[in-house]
Formats: structure tokens, sequence, C-alpha cells
């Protein structure tokens, strides 16, 4: 097969390939109704960003576009198991996070959805809240007083995560991707980069 060429469109929307990940996540609060996956997209420097997808590289249409980058991260520390429906003031998540600070919040903030993070687990995302926000290195976090399993994320937090696992914060930045329910459970093509340039090459993540 021979491989595939892209003319590469305008240079001045360059960035180098973007940090993507999907995020099929259960029902979150003031958006039930809506299942479509979220893309979280961050890249230094930050350009605008477009969601292509389709079932073949002929057939990439536009899904999504992001225009703000995602606070995003990965933990330094092991993340174990954790308790169920209770404040947890006892363990920590230690994570680097890139493109935005942690914040503390009240517990009544928290409750009301405030520091929602979604953490990579080997059996899928599992959704975090916590209240105090300890910075203790350059980009490096505590976060406790924890919630965790969120949303029903009670499997994903049994399982917990090692060093490196991605850590995603869920605010606005954040948008959903376009997939019709026909396509629900199909093998589909994903490539995400800079806004003004065709869907190929170095500048995209696939």
């Amino acid at each position: 097969a021979q491989p595939e060429v892209w003319p590469k469109g305008d240079e001045r929307g360059a960035v180098g390939a973007p940090w993507v990940r999907f995020l099929d996540l259960p029902p979150l609060a003031g958006s039930e109704e809506d299942a479509r996956p979220l893309v979280a997209v961050a890249a230094d420097p930050w350009w605008p960003m477009v969601v292509h997808g389709g079932a073949g590289v002929g057939s990439l249409t536009v899904r999504a576009e992001v225009a703000e980058a995602a606070i995003v991260g990965e933990l330094v520390a092991p993340l174990g198991a954790g308790c169920v429906d209770r404040w947890d003031e006892i363990n920590e998540i230690v994570v680097r996070l890139e493109g935005g600070n942690a914040q503390s919040l009240s517990g009544e903030a928290v409750l009301n959805g405030g520091n929602v993070l979604a953490i990579e687990t080997a059996a899928g995302w599992e959704l975090v809240q916590y209240r105090q926000a300890r910075m203790m290195a350059d980009g490096v976090w505590a976060l406790s007083g924890l919630l965790r399993a969120r949303q029903g994320t009670e499997a994903q937090c049994e399982r917990g995560a090692g060093v490196g696992a991605a850590v995603v914060v869920l605010d606005e930045a954040l948008v959903r991707v376009a997939v019709d329910e026909a396509e629900a459970g199909l093998p589909r093509l994903w490539r995400v980069g800079p806004k003004g340039l065709p869907p190929g090459g170095a500048d995209f993540t696939e």
C-alpha cells in the first residue's frame, strides 16, 4: 500500500501533535441526557484544535472543535482503592498538572459539583472530587478531602491507578464529540490536530 500523503496546508497552524484523550463517562450532573463522549486536548503552545472522525481516511468529517486547552496531567504516586460514599480524609492524590492549577473549595462547593477529576484506570475512568489542593513542587499538587467513585465509577475505584496514569480536569474546556447512535460500538478512525490543517501528518494525533 502506498503511504498516505496529505498537503501540508497553512504551516502557521502547526504546533505539533496534541495530547488527546476520549472520555466515555457515565451521565454527568447537568448533562444527564447527553451520552456523547468528551474529548480532552492539550498542547503547548496552544492552537484551536479540530476533531476529525470517520470509518476510514476517506470519510473523515469534523466531529468537534476545541477552543481551549484542557488541564491535564499524570499521577506521580500510585492511587489505591478508596472508600465510597463518604469523605476520605486520609489518602491523597499526587498529580502533576499541565495547563492550569488545582484549587481548594469548600465541602459545599464540592458537593455542588466542583473539583471533578477523571483518572484513567485499567477498568476505565474513575471520577474523583477533592476539597484541598496543596502545591508540593512546580506543577505537582497533593489533593485531599476526597470523594471517590463518583457517578457510579466504583469498579474503576477498586482498580486504582499507577504512576503515570492520565488525569483530566472536567471543566468547560472539554467538548462533546458528535457521534451518531448508529455508530455505537463500531470502530472509528479519529485524528485531532490544529484547526486549518488537513487531518494528517506529524501535527495530528491519531
